[in-house]
């Protein structure tokens, strides 16, 4: 809340280095804003400064700025870049942060980048790469006794095996990742695997445990101002309920999710969410709007690459 109100600031700080060549001072502390740029949704206004001055930096003399401070600029942008479906770009980005990683001996940094591989390979449904990755992410988080890092891969993990077709170890695997979330103290990674164990549920139909599991996510996601987590959740239970018939308030929190979508440019969630309010309108009648939306669902995946799972 304090970075949101000093976000003007901010972008003076950021235009005061770059226009004075201070090239390391402006990477650091974009680098250091990527989080905060990825939980409060501004997406795009992070990957620009990101972008452009890691251009910069790639275009001076090899060597001239620290590795790790390169890397972590790479990571955010790589996060960014996921959260607005360019995955070919989230890709490169993550890839280049591992070299430095690697360079800079910086063995948590090189398990996180792996996990971000990971997570552009199971968007492009490249289930056994994404394993391989995030089981090497687990073993490296494992070995520096790295709680957020263990339970935010094995979210991860149980993700891709739900996806693969596995439900039942998906959901063991986020119901472990519970834990060790819960040790490191981190409400937005708690909140993500609790809105990814309430898709579960919803899939078997269990409703109650749905709502409450969604419910526990958006209590930890609405204070964070964690708007693609909300998005996510909204599109879930406008799920549940057009499947229990209310087309009105499914076709509600469907709107609010893809509104929260289109707002923060998270173009991966927002087919999956025209998808849902597809089906609503299948449901009421309304064949003309469903066809529409089904068109629209599939110009996004298309251009984003986000394959529907098997």
């Amino acid at each position: 809340d304090q970075l949101e109100f000093e976000r003007a600031n901010l972008h003076t700080a950021l235009a005061w280095y770059r226009d004075r060549g201070e090239v390391e001072r402006a990477l650091r502390l974009a680098g250091t804003l990527g989080r905060f740029w990825w939980m409060h949704g501004h997406l795009a206004e992070g990957q620009g400064w990101l972008d452009e001055l890691l251009t910069v930096a790639e275009t001076g003399p090899v060597g001239w700025l620290p590795p790790g401070v390169r890397a972590k600029a790479q990571t955010w942008a790589g996060c960014l870049a996921c959260a607005q479906g360019r995955i070919r770009d989230a890709t490169a980005h993550h890839a280049a942060a591992l070299r430095l990683y690697e360079e800079a001996g910086d063995p948590w940094g090189a398990a996180f980048a792996l996990q971000g591989l990971g997570v552009q390979a199971v968007l492009e449904t490249e289930y056994e790469r994404a394993t391989v990755l995030y089981e090497e992410a687990l073993a490296r988080f494992r070995a520096i006794d790295d709680a957020w890092g263990v339970g935010g891969t094995l979210m991860n993990l149980g993700c891709l095996v739900g996806d693969a077709g596995d439900r039942e170890r998906g959901e063991q695997l986020l119901t472990e990742s519970l834990a060790p979330l819960r040790q490191a103290g981190d409400p937005d990674r708690l909140a993500r695997a609790l809105v990814n164990l309430g898709e579960h549920a919803n899939d078997r139909g269990d409703d109650a445990r749905a709502e409450r599991l969604l419910g526990e996510s958006l209590a930890l996601a609405r204070p964070l101002g964690q708007r693609e987590v909300i998005a996510y959740a909204l599109g879930i239970l406008g799920a549940l309920s057009g499947r229990r018939g209310d087309t009105t308030r499914a076709m509600t929190e469907l709107a609010e999710s893809l509104r929260l979508c289109h707002e923060i440019g998270a173009r991966h969630w927002t087919a999956q969410t025209m998808e849902r309010l597809a089906a609503v309108a299948v449901s009421d009648d309304r064949a003309a709007l469903a066809a529409r939306l089904l068109g629209a669902a599939a110009a996004f995946r298309e251009a984003t690459g986000r394959r529907l799972p098997p």
